[in-house]
């Protein structure tokens, strides 16, 4: 799943969640798949990943929540403002 995410491979995400992909999983460095896609600037993989269920609250490495941290991505203000309002 995680692999998907940070390709932007959302048909292929949405088929590994609908055969049971644990969508809140955590990568060695304790990312989850959301926090991969919002990273990546993946809007819509991060819209499909929060309709499954993804907790938009847990913790980044980085410590605070992904909602704080999203302005670190370096990505375009429209892109920031459509993840922020998901997230929201």
């Amino acid at each position: 799943l995680m692999a998907a995410c940070q390709g932007g491979y959302v048909e292929v995400a949405r088929l590994l969640l609908e055969k049971g992909a644990a969508v809140d999983a955590q990568s060695k460095k304790g990312m989850t798949a959301l926090m991969m896609a919002c990273r990546d600037g993946h809007v819509e993989m991060a819209r499909l990943l929060l309709e499954k269920g993804a907790d938009r609250t847990l913790p980044t490495p980085l410590g605070p929540p992904l909602l704080e941290v999203l302005d670190r991505f370096g990505h375009p203000e429209e892109k920031v403002a459509e993840l922020r309002a998901l997230l929201a």
